[in-house]
């Protein structure tokens, strides 16, 4: 018996040696959790949905690799509303920073409103990212202050002025992509060596007016592009049109010419931005981070050229103002183009959940984070709501909808009862020539269920906007 027990405790003391390390793993691996994603967002200045076939390489690196979302669209086709949007997650009426001017909007109506407690960047810094802006913020921000949130600030402060956390400068002799992405490039390979997930947040100004590219050739490029002369592009006969708009002469051939040229420098800035971009992208691999980071490219708003008469501008509740280019990369996106409605109000909800972060308030937005993984999330939106609120310039304020089947029914001024009106099927006419609601065809039912549909949408909050949407 002594034998026995003597042959069996160096088996037994192996097993309790083999059992411990396999705890000690275990516990390691319980106290290791996977590590947090990175997130690169690039929201680029006044881009159409169609101006990405300028970018090739963000095609190729982003959408190539992971999703592009073929309807994607801001609920204000403003900047300042639109950027506090892609922030907060809320609708403008909601945020109230209704304009780019400091009586309606701005950052001072953001900040007043205390908004900027409650950003992403906030929500991203509070469960231990890195986070630095590069860029354009909002308009009127003076470049003194630094919102709550942001660990890396280089940010534009208008005109030559920018802000080194807080500390305002000239710049001078750097074009303002390359100043965006020195910056991005320089914070993430910080960021990388000191092993911290990071949220870079780049808000370059292309391709904006006057679009100017940055040198290197790209100057040269496109000497013969010109835009596109499609049914909306100096639309011949506005009588169906609303007052603002069926006032507008015909183009000339100077005005075109000049529109022309707007294009091509448009295209080339974006050319210049798309290469940057790419640099980026290799600085982030080159730092061992590229399969575990996000990739979002965007823009705050569309931009009209032509259609309907209109000069070079955004504001509109037209397809080319609303809806914006969205092509995202990532770990577990999927390979695939996504037809679903996503909005600006998602952006911040989005990131909190791919990044574990806490959302410090209600937001009006949903998270697409399930639609990258190739889930089929349900109910989702069918519509949503689009407003502009700022009477300082062209159209008016007005409110509309747009919904997953192609209608776009806006009302301006006193509305349905007394104002004036658009309804439009974009699938049936999709370059919104024909307003149905002049001669009235349209039916009935379907003219009802669109407004009463805006109503509830008007004055949605959080998940009332949901249900609404729904």
């Amino acid at each position: 018996m002594k034998t026995s027990m003597a042959r069996l405790l160096p088996i037994m003391a192996l097993f309790m040696v083999l059992f411990s390390y396999a705890g000690e793993r275990g516990a390691v691996a319980q106290q290791e959790p996977p590590p947090k994603p990175n997130i690169v967002m690039v929201l680029t200045d006044d881009m159409r949905a169609d101006d990405v076939r300028f970018t090739p390489k963000v095609r190729r690196l982003v959408g190539g690799e992971g999703m592009t979302f073929e309807n994607a669209f801001v609920t204000d086709s403003v900047c300042c509303p639109s950027r506090a949007t892609f922030l907060t997650g809320l609708y403008a009426h909601n945020h109230n920073v209704k304009g780019n001017y400091p009586r309606t909007g701005s950052v001072l109506r953001f900040n007043e409103g205390g908004h900027d407690e409650h950003t992403v960047a906030a929500w991203l810094d509070g469960a231990g990212y890195q986070t630095g802006l590069f860029g354009n913020y909002m308009k009127s921000y003076n470049g003194t202050y630094v919102p709550p949130g942001w660990d890396e600030w280089q940010a534009w402060a208008g005109g030559p002025r920018f802000s080194d956390n807080g500390r305002v400068y000239r710049g001078a002799g750097k074009h303002f992509t390359d100043f965006v992405f020195d910056g991005a490039e320089d914070f993430v390979a910080s960021a990388a060596a000191d092993d911290e997930p990071f949220f870079a947040y780049l808000a370059p100004q292309t391709p904006h007016p006057p679009a100017n590219p940055p040198a290197g050739g790209y100057s040269k490029l496109y000497p013969k592009l010109k835009l596109p002369r499609d049914p909306a592009f100096n639309e011949r006969d506005l009588s169906d049109k609303p007052d603002w708009l069926r006032s507008k002469p015909l183009l000339n051939a100077r005005q075109m010419n000049d529109m022309d040229l707007l294009h091509r420098k448009r295209a080339r800035s974006l050319r210049a931005l798309d290469d940057r971009f790419e640099a980026l992208h290799q600085r982030i691999e080159a730092a061992g981070e590229l399969e575990n980071t996000y990739f979002i490219f965007t823009s705050d708003n569309g931009f009209h050229m032509g259609e309907h008469r209109m000069f070079p501008m955004k504001q509109s509740a037209y397809e080319e103002d609303i809806k914006i280019p969205l092509l995202i990369s990532g770990p577990d996106v999927e390979r695939a183009s996504e037809d679903k409605i996503v909005l600006n109000n998602d952006f911040a909800p989005t990131l909190a959940e791919l990044s574990g972060a806490e959302e410090s308030r209600p937001v009006d937005g949903r998270s697409y984070a399930p639609l990258l993984r190739g889930e089929n999330p349900s109910p989702w939106r069918s519509a949503f709501l689009i407003e502009k609120w700022d009477k300082l310039l062209m159209p008016l304020s007005y409110k509309g909808i747009r919904t997953n089947a192609g209608w776009t029914y806006v009302e301006y001024g006193a509305g349905a009862r007394g104002g004036q009106q658009e309804l439009y099927n974009v699938r049936r006419d999709p370059h919104q020539i024909n307003n149905l609601i002049r001669g009235g065809k349209y039916g009935k039912k379907t003219y009802w269920k669109l407004n009463n549909r805006l109503e509830a949408l008007s004055d949605c909050e959080a998940q009332t906007c949901v249900r609404a949407e729904n």
